[in-house]
């Protein structure tokens, strides 16, 4: 063998690539190691088959037909096919021909590279292609684009902010400078640069009287280099007049409940003195006269002085209620077992009178304002005693974390509250219970309710009638 063909079976050994010599019939004559990893055959396995082992008919019938007429029906130079694996599944090759001629015959050499790693690369990128088709052919009121390194776009769709003299059909493959107007180009060419750095960034501008969102990211290849970038911007002019308008509903609301707190404030604040004025003329009648009033004058002066204490209660309550959002104090941390010691302090005469029972697990620290969560607690339990029906009250107070908020629980043993009634019971001025059951002012639970949504949380009870009651409420722990 000369050196020429000693170099060559050298590179046929070590070389990734197939290397198959076929005769005239179109029967294999060699094949180098490569071959195994391609297609899964033992060089030797080969040798004296057909061609047909390893690549199409089509390759064959190609072949023949150069052999009887001289025409080339495929690129010898190069060509995509398909080979048949030695399991039986396909294999996607490049192939390259050769003819040669030695003393005896014409044999013909082709080099076989497996291209699947690159078939696969191309068939994710048609699949990612035409998902950003689909995202650009249906984006909503605005603009999608996709521009490579150079500016260029390589796909666009949707509705161009400002006019523009290029056919849409034209704008693929032109420089964003040149397609957009001046205005809006200067605007977006230092965002797509920035994305193409590896940086996203969102912003809204105002485009010729149109208030826009624009937003740019970078599209990275599957080992992270940046190859495109995504352009995306949407006309939120409408949102943003809705959104104006909202914040001016929301804002006169509020003014108006200010003025409503402010109205409430001053008429409970008014009606006090002559609230206390008829309950204490009332009572220095009673004690007067007491020697010429009958037993039934009496009574009626007793209901009346009621009725005035009852009414005083009420505007008491009223006057709270109108200041937990203009005169609370500030949200801060506080331990909310101290807190419940305040509470019952303030309510040791009702408890010691009742016989009650009050227990507490170990409570968290919060961030709230303490006089209203001790108002919160002050209430709660305070119900709970009252509302505890003929065995002596049993009251327990509890907490634990339920997702971002602590919960808290004011559990009791007493007469309960029907299903129906466990939304009434929060609303102004609204009782379920009767006077011999000991019914409030209505405005307690309320205030709690005010106070909870103050903190931004919840309050809400779980009970059934003669099954004791479980007031919830909720402190977020930001």
């Amino acid at each position: 063998m000369d050196r020429e063909g000693e170099a060559y079976e050298t590179l046929a050994e070590m070389a990734p690539e197939a290397f198959v010599t076929i005769d005239e019939q179109g029967t294999i004559r060699s094949a180098n190691p490569a071959v195994e990893d391609i297609f899964g055959y033992d060089p030797d396995e080969v040798v004296g088959e057909p061609l047909t082992v390893l690549m199409p008919d089509r390759l064959h019938e190609s072949l023949r037909r150069y052999l009887e007429t001289g025409e080339r029906t495929l690129d010898w130079e190069y060509v995509e096919l398909s080979g048949r694996h030695k399991d039986g599944h396909d294999v996607p090759l490049a192939v390259s021909f050769t003819e040669y001629e030695t003393d005896a015959e014409r044999l013909f050499t082709g080099i076989i590279r497996d291209i699947a790693e690159r078939t696969d690369r191309q068939r994710e990128f048609e699949r990612t292609r035409r998902r950003y088709q689909t995202l650009v052919e249906n984006f909503p009121n605005g603009v999608v684009a996709l521009v490579d390194e150079d500016l260029r776009y390589l796909t666009f769709g949707g509705t161009l902010e400002g006019d523009t003299d290029t056919p849409r059909a034209n704008i693929e493959g032109e420089p964003v400078r040149e397609v957009l107007p001046r205005n809006v180009a200067d605007l977006v060419v230092p965002h797509y640069e920035s994305a193409l750095d590896g940086d996203s960034s969102m912003f809204e501008s105002t485009v010729d009287d149109s208030v826009y969102q624009f937003h740019f990211i970078p599209v990275r290849d599957d080992d992270g280099t940046v190859s495109t970038a995504l352009g995306m911007s949407q006309d939120i002019t409408e949102r943003k007049q809705y959104e104006r308008q909202l914040n001016e509903t929301i804002e006169k609301l509020q003014t108006s409940n200010e003025r409503l707190e402010q109205f409430a404030y001053a008429v409970s604040h008014d009606l006090q003195e002559p609230l206390r004025m008829i309950s204490s003329y009332l009572q220095l009648l009673e004690t007067r006269y007491a020697d010429a009033l009958d037993e039934d004058a009496e009574e009626f002066i007793d209901f009346a002085v009621d009725g005035a204490d009852r009414m005083r209660a009420m505007i008491e309550g009223l006057l709270e209620y109108s200041r937990v959002a203009t005169r609370g104090g500030p949200l801060e941390p506080i331990d909310a077992d101290d807190v419940l010691d305040e509470a019952l302090a303030d309510l040791h005469l009702q408890i010691e009178e009742a016989d009650a029972t009050v227990t507490a697990d170990d409570l968290p620290t919060v961030t709230a304002d303490p006089d209203q969560i001790g108002q919160v607690f002050r209430n709660l339990i305070s119900n709970a005693i009252e509302y505890s029906g003929e065995r002596p009250p049993e009251v327990h107070v509890s907490a634990d974390r339920v997702d971002d908020a602590w919960r808290f629980a004011v559990a009791d043993r007493g007469i309960g509250i029907t299903p129906d009634q466990h939304g009434r019971i929060f609303d102004i001025f609204e009782t379920v219970h009767t006077i011999e059951e000991g019914a409030g002012s209505g405005i307690g639970l309320a205030l709690c309710q005010r106070i909870v949504e103050r903190h931004g949380g919840d309050i809400w009870v779980d009970s059934e009638l003669g099954e004791g009651a479980t007031f919830y409420f909720t402190i977020p722990t930001e």
